[in-house]
């Protein structure tokens, strides 16, 4: 499976990041620590795509350097 990592958590992103898992990508949504955690806690990205699921094989950070490693 290849792996992809969308820089940035807003609606475009967290959209990609979608649009990438259901195409059977190893997707990791990379964005600021206060979006991740609040994306990661309710697993939906409220403020941007309220209503859509973010499943739970999309990986989430703010790390950097997790989010691109591999």
């Amino acid at each position: 499976m290849e792996k992809v990592c969308v820089m940035g958590a807003g609606s475009w992103g967290t959209a990609q990041a979608l649009v990438l898992n259901q195409n059977g990508f190893a997707t990791t949504l990379w964005g600021r620590p206060d979006e991740v955690k609040l994306i990661a806690d309710e697993r939906e990205n409220r403020r941007y795509l309220p209503g859509l699921p973010i499943p739970g094989e999309i990986q989430l950070t703010s790390d950097l350097a997790e989010a691109i490693k591999d």
